[in-house]
Order: C-alpha cells, then sequence, then structure tokens
C-alpha cells in the first residue's frame, strides 16, 4: 500500500512538471507594415506575460503594450507607432498568426500594421507568411 501512494505520489509530480515546462515556452511579439509590394518587420521582442512591453527602434519606431493570458487564450493590447503612423490591436491573439491594426491614426499615407505573437525568434518567416497572405489577397480583388 505504501508503495502504491508513493508510485502515485511521484506520477503526480511528474505529470506535473511536464505541465511546467509548456507552460515557460519563450513567446515573441514581431510587429511590422505590408503594402502592395513588400512586408517589413520592423521590431521584434521577447514578451513575458503580464509585464509591459516597450520596445523602439530607428525613425520612430516603437511597439508598446501587453500581453496576458487567460486561460488558453491571449489577450493583447498593442500600440504599434512608425513615426507617421500608429494602429492599435486589443483582443485575442493566436500563436504565429497575424492580426492587423483596428484602428489608429496617420500623417500621410497609411499602411496595414501587424502583429504576430510567435514561440519563433526569427522574423523571417513570419514576414514571408504576411507577404504571402498579401500576395493572395492582392490576386483576390484583381
Amino acid at each position: 500500500m505504501k508503495a502504491l501512494i508513493i508510485i502515485t505520489v511521484m506520477v503526480t509530480l511528474a505529470g506535473g512538471s511536464l505541465a511546467q515546462t509548456n507552460a515557460f515556452v519563450p513567446l515573441y511579439l514581431h510587429f511590422g507594415y505590408e503594402s502592395s509590394d513588400s512586408t517589413k518587420r520592423l521590431l521584434s521582442t521577447r514578451v513575458h506575460l503580464g509585464e509591459a512591453i516597450f520596445v523602439g527602434g530607428e525613425d520612430y519606431w516603437r511597439l508598446t503594450g501587453h500581453i496576458e493570458r487567460r486561460g488558453t487564450n491571449f489577450i493583447a493590447d498593442l500600440l504599434g507607432e512608425t513615426g507617421s503612423q500608429s494602429q492599435f490591436y486589443r483582443g485575442t491573439m493566436t500563436l504565429e498568426k497575424p492580426f492587423y491594426g483596428q484602428g489608429g491614426a496617420a500623417s500621410g499615407g497609411v499602411t496595414p500594421i501587424w502583429f504576430v505573437l510567435s514561440t519563433n525568434a526569427d522574423s523571417g518567416p513570419i514576414a514571408e507568411h504576411v507577404k504571402e497572405m498579401t500576395r493572395k489577397r492582392l490576386e483576390q480583388i484583381k
């Protein structure tokens, strides 16, 4: 009986530690814009859920906000700025999927701003994915 209790406790602890390992997968936020002829990633940063995000780059680029986890969902409140425009995104995010600004302000032309929450620090595949999505969307419009 004592051995059964010890085995049960060990299995429970091992299962709990596996779940904790998955909870600490690093997350990265990528921010960029698209136009009809290019897709550009402006900034990327590692995200710590529930903590403030503040990243600045050249040419007045800035990414601010925060991302929280509620149950199995990632809830974002983000603002991306390029110097000539700013756009925000507020809502649920899915990993590896681009989400576009929902509103903002601009001086001059407006281009779509995108945000992607990823487990990949490399923004190259993400920019290529957004570029392909843009190409398909423009083909449908023609």
